[in-house]
């Protein structure tokens, strides 16, 4: 028979918290190296902001999902790798709305 999920090496849960820590860790990296080194120009420049919007949703998702399991599972790895997945997608949402503010208000580099 089937193991159950709280006998499993990894659950839903622990899945999930690494899905979001993983997914937040990519995205930061492009971030970062987009800043430096500008990878997309014009339409792909659209489409690559609207992936990585995605993708902090999907993180987020996978994060908030991970905490809710916690409390089933008592790992502290996976509350400390949610937590993390949670707050970089967190901080990239924030950094990315204040960045398309100050666009929008003619502060930002066009």
């Amino acid at each position: 028979m089937g193991a159950s999920t709280k006998d499993s090496v990894f659950s839903f849960y622990e899945r999930a918290a690494w899905i979001s820590f993983f997914i937040a860790v990519f995205l930061a990296a492009i971030a970062v190296v987009d800043y430096f080194f500008p990878l997309f120009e014009g339409e792909a420049l659209f489409s690559a902001e609207l992936l990585f919007f995605f993708g902090l949703v999907i993180g987020l998702i996978f994060g908030v999902i991970s905490l809710f399991g916690f409390r089933r599972h008592r790992r502290a790895l996976t509350l400390w790798i949610a937590s993390a997945g949670v707050f970089v997608s967190g901080g990239l949402a924030t950094a990315g709305v204040a960045f398309f503010i100050s666009i929008l208000a003619g502060f930002g580099h066009q």
